[in-house]
């Protein structure tokens, strides 16, 4: 990830944007997109990577979590707020998307 956010830098975009909530099921498969939530220190090694790489500001998107009641956010915010510009949270689960249910209570 280090060396594609030095190419997105080399394009002169001012910021980088990680998706860390595509639900798209090859990218789950590849324990990528929301997957990743299942590992918070594998997110913290690719973002803090990523940060130490470019000069650019850095951002993420995610979602509360994988089932229903879960609220990773917190967690995820914790382990980045060193090295992350803005976390985007989407207020869905990954399993609601089904049924269009998000949850607005957190």
């Amino acid at each position: 990830m280090s060396e594609a956010a030095k190419i997105i830098r080399d394009t002169r975009a001012d910021i980088i944007d990680i998706n860390l909530g595509c639900p798209v099921k090859k990218i789950v498969k590849a324990c990528a997109g929301v997957k990743l939530l299942d590992n918070e220190k594998h997110i913290f090694e690719i973002l803090e990577s990523v940060v130490k790489s470019v000069e650019i500001p850095v951002t993420i998107k995610i979602r509360t979590g994988l089932l229903p009641g879960q609220n990773l956010a917190p967690e995820i915010i914790n382990i980045t707020q060193n090295c992350i510009l803005i976390i985007f949270i989407m207020m869905d689960i990954i399993m609601a998307r089904l049924i269009k249910i998000a949850d607005f209570t957190l």
